[in-house]
């Protein structure tokens, strides 16, 4: 039963035109009847504009429930309602909101954030909440869409999917598509364990040095002198290079064919040029001839597929070498276990390695056990000599 018609506000600072509702109740049911209360409430459409949902609700059963304490549930369903102050929420799906993500939010972020972004919602997300009501998705639905993958993926794919899930999530609530963000507030489930990337001893990465050709030759030896990101040594060019000063200048990252800024503020950082490599570096730097002045390329020209390398170069070399297999990765834990066994500073070794947190740089050491064993000596021979000297 609708009364006069008067304007709203709604929480979004919208002015609607709304109709004060006292709302529809009715039984139904044949042998155990129930109340059931209807309404409508607002709704953003797809394409933005304003329209309205029908609503209806079980209030109870009318052996527990009289019709008047029914009208009183109703009535306090609707106060919120009726008071202007329910924002209205979408009514879209959540395919039709990802593009509407893609073209507006997406488009902003660079090249590999928003590659990581895109590859996961074609992935994941779009297949499973496709059709899914952006005001439907619950706390309870995206655990259970999580759990369905933590026997097949890895921790750090089950997280790169919540986070994904997350932030455009959060988007929408910014956008008042949605009052709040289901995939927020909660601890990611654990997916399978994954192997990390191999730590390399001093002689292993002679023995790897000593089987390459340049330039690879000279990519590893910075790679496993400076502990550069694989995306930051594809990105390196003739101009970031010093050789009055010896010094390196990391300002860019390439990865999967585009260049742009480096990962983090912390990224951009100036290293000192190895001795070894300074000879090989300035041929490098005076034979390049690719358009963007990048140092490691094909003989065509071409900017080196450091990807390929892993799989065509370092996989059979490892093998053919008895050495465990590595990647790109395994020279920068490679760098972070071998600086921290010689006791460089946490501060230094962060800087070196353009980790924004310190805790990032104590992930990629890797603790031996001749470093447990030192470990436990030391205290061990504390333990002794106070000993004999309480003996004494």
């Amino acid at each position: 039963m609708a009364l006069a018609g008067r304007v709203r506000r709604a929480g979004n600072g919208e002015a609607m035109s709304k109709r004060f509702q006292s709302g529809c109740l009715f039984k139904r049911g044949a042998r155990h009847k129930v109340w059931v209360a209807r309404w409508r409430e607002p709704r953003k459409m797809a394409d933005g504009s304003m329209g309205s949902l029908q609503r209806s609700e079980i209030l109870g059963t009318v052996a527990d429930l009289s019709k008047t304490q029914a009208h009183r549930l109703m009535a306090a369903k609707l106060a919120p309602l009726n008071s202007g102050m329910v924002r209205p929420v979408s009514a879209a799906t959540f395919k039709e909101f990802a593009a509407e993500w893609e073209a507006g939010v997406l488009c902003s972020y660079r090249s590999s954030t928003r590659k990581f972004y895109k590859s996961t919602l074609d992935r994941w997300l779009i297949p499973y909440w496709s059709q899914w009501r952006l005001e439907n998705i619950r706390l309870m639905d995206v655990r259970k869409w999580l759990n369905s993958y933590t026997d097949t993926y890895a921790s750090s794919v089950v997280k790169h999917m919540r986070a994904t899930l997350s932030k455009m999530l959060s988007d929408a609530v910014e956008m008042g598509q949605i009052d709040r963000n289901p995939a927020k507030g909660f601890r990611t489930p654990r997916g399978k364990p994954v192997k990390r990337a191999a730590v390399l001893s001093r002689d292993q990465i002679a023995v790897v040095i000593s089987k390459l050709a340049e330039p690879l030759r000279t990519a590893v030896q910075l790679v496993s002198v400076l502990g550069m990101r694989q995306s930051e040594l594809a990105g390196l060019r003739a101009c970031d290079l010093d050789f009055s000063g010896k010094a390196i200048t990391v300002r860019q990252s390439r990865y999967r064919g585009h260049t742009s800024e480096t990962k983090t503020e912390g990224s951009t950082r100036i290293l000192p040029m190895p001795a070894t490599t300074e000879k090989p570096l300035l041929m490098l730097a005076e034979t390049c001839a690719n358009p963007e002045g990048l140092l490691f390329c094909t003989p065509a020209g071409r900017p080196l597929n450091f990807d390929n390398v892993t799989r065509d170069v370092f996989r059979p070399l490892a093998d053919g070498a008895k050495i465990p297999r590595f990647t790109w990765r395994s020279f920068r834990r490679s760098v972070s276990t071998q600086m921290h066994r010689s006791g460089v500073p946490l501060r230094a070794l962060q800087d070196l390695l353009g980790h924004s947190n310190p805790e990032m740089t104590l992930i990629y050491t890797q603790t031996a056990m001749d470093d447990l064993r030192l470990a436990v000596q030391g205290l061990e021979q504390g333990f002794s000599q106070n000993a004999s000297g309480l003996v004494q």
